[in-house]
């Protein structure tokens, strides 16, 4: 995966996964009632941290070039 192109497809097709379960799951009953933006803000974060199974090893070479590139590039 190389081209932008091929990112940004990437991305919106992640993005969009996740938002369709967890909106199925909240359509589906399964999400208390009381909760509010703190609770969802972190409901979505477990999600998508649960998408980047790769980098759970953080000793991985790779992660470590993920870091340091994320702060070269202040993203």
């Amino acid at each position: 995966m190389k081209s932008k192109k091929e990112q940004k497809r990437f991305i919106k097709n992640l993005c969009d996964s996740v938002k369709l379960d967890l909106i199925s799951k909240l359509e589906g009953g399964k999400v208390p009632e009381n909760w509010d933006g703190i609770e969802l803000r972190e409901w979505i974060a477990d999600s998508f941290r649960n998408e980047a199974y790769y980098f759970r090893d953080k000793r991985n070479a790779r992660y470590k070039n993920y870091v340091n590139d994320r702060i070269v590039n202040n993203l």
